[in-house]
C-alpha cells in the first residue's frame, strides 16, 4: 500500500533493514486516525495522511540506522 511504497525504496537503497519496513508501516498506521469511508475523497485523504506519517517514520528509521537519508 501507500505506506509501504514510502519504505521500500529506502530499504532497496540499503538505508534501512528489512524488519524496519514493518516497523515503519506499523508506526505510521498507529498515527492515522480511523474514519468512516463514504467517498473516494475519504480514501485519498487517508492515503495522504498515512504517506505523510510514513515519511516521518522512514526518516526516524534512517536516523536510527546511522545511514544518510
Amino acid at each position: 500500500t501507500g505506506v509501504q511504497t514510502c519504505a521500500l525504496p529506502i530499504f532497496l537503497a540499503q538505508r534501512i533493514s528489512f524488519p524496519a519496513i514493518a516497523e515503519v508501516v506499523g508506526s505510521a498506521m498507529e498515527q492515522v486516525r480511523n474514519r468512516t469511508v463514504t467517498r473516494v475523497s475519504d480514501v485519498l485523504d487517508a492515503d495522504r495522511e498515512a504517506r505523510s506519517a510514513a515519511r516521518v517514520e522512514v526518516e526516524r528509521a534512517v536516523a536510527g540506522s546511522g545511514a544518510r537519508a
